[in-house]
C-alpha cells in the first residue's frame, strides 16, 4: 500500500522521486498514481520547468546541469565533449560536481561524487568511470 511505502524511514521514497502536479492533485490521485523511478537530471529539469508556475512565482529552480551520455565515447555519434562545452559555456566558468545518474543509492559512500572540479577534471573523472563496473 502507499502508506507502507511512505512509512519506511530507511528508504525515503523507495529511491524514487515523485513529482506531483499539485498538492491537491497528489492527495486525490496518490492511491492510483504509479511510482516510477526517474533520473536526477530529469527531476531537476522538471523542477526548473514547472516550479515557478505551480508556486505562482514564489519559487524558482535555476541549478544548471548537463547529462553526459555514453555517446561521448563514440566518435561517430556527433556528441563530443566539445559539443557539450559549446552548448554550455558556463562549464568553464565555475567549479562543478560530477556524479553518475544511474539510480544508484549512496553514491557518496561509494566514492561516486566528485566535488569542486574544473571542467577538465570533471571530464577526466567521468571518463575514468563511464560504462565501467564500479
Amino acid at each position: 500500500s502507499s502508506q507502507d511505502f511512505c512509512s519506511n524511514p530507511r528508504v525515503p521514497y523507495g529511491g524514487r522521486a515523485v513529482v506531483p502536479t499539485s498538492v491537491s492533485a497528489f492527495n486525490k490521485a496518490s492511491a492510483a498514481m504509479s511510482v516510477k523511478p526517474i533520473r536526477e537530471h530529469t527531476g531537476k529539469a522538471l523542477l526548473h520547468k514547472w516550479l515557478g508556475e505551480y508556486s505562482n512565482g514564489k519559487h524558482s529552480y535555476s541549478n544548471p546541469g548537463v547529462l553526459v551520455t555514453p555517446e561521448v565515447l563514440d566518435k561517430t555519434s556527433g556528441a563530443t565533449w566539445d559539443t557539450i562545452l559549446d552548448a554550455n559555456p558556463w562549464l568553464k566558468e565555475q567549479k562543478l560536481v560530477a556524479k553518475p545518474d544511474q539510480l544508484i543509492k549512496r553514491r557518496g559512500k561509494a566514492g561516486l561524487i566528485a566535488v569542486n572540479k574544473t571542467f577538465s577534471e570533471a571530464k577526466d573523472w567521468v571518463m575514468e568511470r563511464m560504462c565501467k563496473e564500479q
